[in-house]
């Protein structure tokens, strides 16, 4: 049945219907408006199970043809959050280890995925991809003449028309919408800026010389005027209310950060204290003491709420409730908090205490370290490590974004190193910084001081899964 499909062009215009279930988004939001709900788009199984199909094939000839912009990061193996959150974190330390001030830009869509223009999505895929015959009148098909209905418990409305965006809630939707935005890229780097794209996410970014704050910002201006022109030209919406900025620099610095605002499109956007950035926190200086206040407050939120119902859930079954609902929180990204100061450490260290003496049941004040050995639990510092460890080692193994690996060597592939001891050795090459607060906690740097640390047998180990239960092993015994 999927061959014929696929054969003749053509998707199935049963498996074009989505029943849309529009869930409250807080409790306490105004029930009678629509932008309350979320909306939870449901496609036939049948439906998701060719989009796999075609999805991993359109994904493997874009990949091959290198037809995406490398600094794209949604929707493609090996590619993370964390991955984009350290590349732009390692562009903006560099920057402030030479110096420079960093001018970062983040935009927002408006219903991205639900505003892509058919007719250009097509033309998109035949003139930029290279994609024509069955399989682009296949993909014609899949995208046009669908339709919706909503149902709100056991009621149901009439079928309606969905005339533009790609499927929300389908398998090949997502990798569609990430091939009809990859074009901005070009208009970007016309302005000589940095960007990195996640999904509807965008990041734009630039560094200069403290004097030259303002020449930057001119250009920031110019550069998104471009973009918005881009967007308006592919029928896409940029939400500029929602549209933030933020000045980066070393603390010394500080004071030379401009306070002017930067108009994007019909709105002025001053320079904001802090921006959420694929779920982490930047600051002005990089410090992560927003995020680490966030985090903290949301795993002590989710502790509390575990609490009340603790009793009624075994230690097993306890254990595994707080490594979902706390532990995920606290690791999420733990790699870009390399460098921070002790007294951050110890603040998210409280995290991994209160879990250990929930667990079973100990005091406030009691000790916490053989609770955190029997459960594993690596104090913070070592599971920073532990994860720039598996990190470098995808870096090694071609299991990373070429962003990152881009800038991780082993010595033995330096031509000056090549006669020396060294060679022979796992041992990666460590970038030099002037500052170890600033340009220390870059990835390349970060990562290669742990990687040079590991014992020469744990270095050696070619199989992931592998090196993750052994690198656990390693950093358990140093931490406890």
């Amino acid at each position: 049945m999927f061959n014929q499909s696929l054969e003749s062009g053509t998707f199935p215009s049963l498996w074009k219907h989505a029943v849309v279930t529009p869930i409250l988004k807080k409790e306490k939001s105004d029930t009678l408006k629509c932008s309350s709900y979320r909306p939870i788009s449901n496609l036939p199984v049948l439906s998701k199970l060719i989009e796999k199909v075609v999805c991993a094939q359109l994904r493997s000839y874009v990949e091959s043809e290198s037809l995406l912009s490398p600094f794209q990061s949604a929707y493609r193996p090996l590619h993370s959050t964390e991955t984009a959150v350290l590349k732009i974190t390692t562009d903006i330390f560099n920057a402030l280890d030479d110096g420079k001030i960093s001018l970062c830009s983040f935009l927002d869509h408006s219903s991205a995925f639900e505003t892509v223009d058919h007719l250009y999505l097509i033309q998109k895929l035949e003139s930029s991809y290279g994609i024509s015959g069955s399989a682009l009148r296949w993909l014609h098909s899949f995208v046009t003449d669908r339709s919706m209905s909503v149902r709100l418990k056991s009621d149901i409305s009439l079928k309606t028309a969905v005339d533009s965006g790609v499927p929300q809630g389908s398998v090949l939707g997502p990798l569609l919408f990430t091939l009809y935005v990859s074009g901005i890229a070009n208009v970007v780097k016309k302005h000589n800026f940095n960007i990195h794209l996640y999904a509807d996410d965008v990041q734009i970014y630039a560094s200069c010389a403290p004097s030259d704050s303002s020449n930057l910002s001119s250009r920031l201006h110019q550069c998104l005027d471009d973009v918005i022109e881009w967007f308006n030209s592919h029928r896409l919406l940029l939400n500029t209310d929602k549209s933030e900025i933020i000045w980066c620099s070393s603390r010394a610095k500080k004071l030379s950060l401009p306070t002017e605002s930067i108009s994007v499109g019909s709105s002025l956007v001053s320079p904001a204290a802090s921006v959420r950035v694929l779920g982490v926190h930047f600051d002005p200086h990089l410090s992560f003491d927003v995020h680490i206040s966030r985090c903290l407050s949301s795993c002590f939120s989710a502790l509390r709420q575990i609490r009340s119902v603790k009793r009624s859930l075994s230690r097993p079954i306890l254990i595994s409730v707080v490594r979902s609902l706390v532990i995920s929180r606290l690791d999420y990204c733990i790699s870009v908090l390399s460098g921070v100061t002790k007294r951050q450490l110890q603040r998210l260290q409280s995290v991994l205490n209160a879990s250990a003496r929930l667990i079973f049941s100990s005091t406030r004040f009691s000790h916490v370290s053989q609770h955190l050995k029997v459960l594993q639990f690596l104090p913070v510092k070592y599971r920073i490590e532990y994860r720039l460890s598996v990190l470098a080692h995808n870096c090694l193994h071609d299991r990373a974004p070429s962003y990152l690996s881009s800038d991780f060597h082993l010595l033995s592939n330096c031509p000056s190193r090549r006669r020396l001891r060294s060679s022979s050795s796992s041992l990666v090459l460590q970038p030099r910084s002037r500052h170890p607060t600033l340009g220390g906690r870059a990835f390349p740097v970060a990562a290669a001081k742990v990687w040079n640390s590991l014992p020469p047998h744990l270095a050696s180990i070619v199989n992931i899964s592998d090196f993750k239960d052994e690198a656990l092993k390693y950093f358990l015994q140093r931490s406890f």
